[in-house]
């Protein structure tokens, strides 16, 4: 995240853990963006009319490690590759600045919307064991024979809260994925989702049809799967892709 960013993000009124308590959003409608860094300097200085941003111990860019899992014959993939809804995905992930690590699982259902899951989970060996096993049966019926360690994403996050709706709009940055020694990077670019209740007016999604950004709903575990595995199905999200490479081959490029 270049310095810009940082000092934009630092101008905003801070919110606490403690204090977006009551906006966890576990049940709720998900809308996606993708685009280059560059363009968030428009944005900033209008966001701070309708958003805090999460501060963790003096920190507001905060580092996510998470480790996804998947079926033997990948069906959470390929049910999002087919666009098909009832899926899961299923993830361990690391907040790097607080030390705290849970086990998640996320549902989209038939109508949409995007249910999630999560237990603390505190496990450095990648495998699912302990609590998570019970939680996983509960959850899904799957156990943890039925999953395999896919891919690691590595991220920096952002986290803004609207001052007067339930909404939050997490902005990622610099993200890496990491697959059987294999790593993408895509620096420069960020992947934005606003997450809501219930469809209601965002003022961020307003910001960004007036600067001419498009919603694009794309998933990270998706992404860096056809990313590093050019033998995976991977056509409904062969446009994604060439869009993130081009994005990457801009700024490499300095365009």
């Amino acid at each position: 995240m270049n310095i810009r960013i940082i000092d934009s993000i630092n101008q905003f009124e801070p919110i606490s853990l403690g204090q977006m308590e009551g906006i966890k959003l576990m049940d709720r409608i998900d809308r996606k963006y993708f685009f280059e860094e560059e363009k968030l300097h428009g944005l900033m200085e209008e966001l701070r009319e309708y958003y805090k941003v999460l501060q963790v111990n003096d920190n507001r860019a905060c580092i996510y490690q998470t480790q996804y899992y998947d079926t033997n014959d990948l069906s959470f993939y390929l049910k999002h590759h087919n666009q098909h809804l009832n899926r899961y995905k299923i993830r361990k992930r690391v907040y790097a600045d607080n030390g705290v690590s849970y086990f998640e699982i996320k549902y989209k259902n038939n109508k949409n919307r995007t249910i999630k899951e999560r237990i603390k989970y505190k496990n450095d060996q990648g495998i699912i064991e302990g609590s998570a096993v019970a939680f996983l049966k509960e959850q899904t019926n799957l156990s943890p024979e039925d999953l395999i360690p896919t891919i690691q994403v590595l991220f920096t996050r952002c986290t803004f809260v609207n001052k007067t709706q339930a909404e939050r709009v997490t902005m990622d940055f610099d993200l890496t994925f990491t697959k059987d020694n294999k790593e993408e990077n895509f620096s420069g670019i960020v992947i934005v989702e606003a997450k809501q209740n219930k469809s209601v007016q965002s003022p961020f999604v307003r910001l960004l049809k007036k600067h001419h950004i498009i919603a694009g709903g794309v998933s990270k575990y998706c992404l860096g799967m056809a990313l590093l595995n050019d033998q995976l199905k991977r056509n409904n999200f062969k446009s994604k892709i060439l869009r993130f490479n081009k994005l990457k081959y801009d700024i490499a490029s300095g365009y």
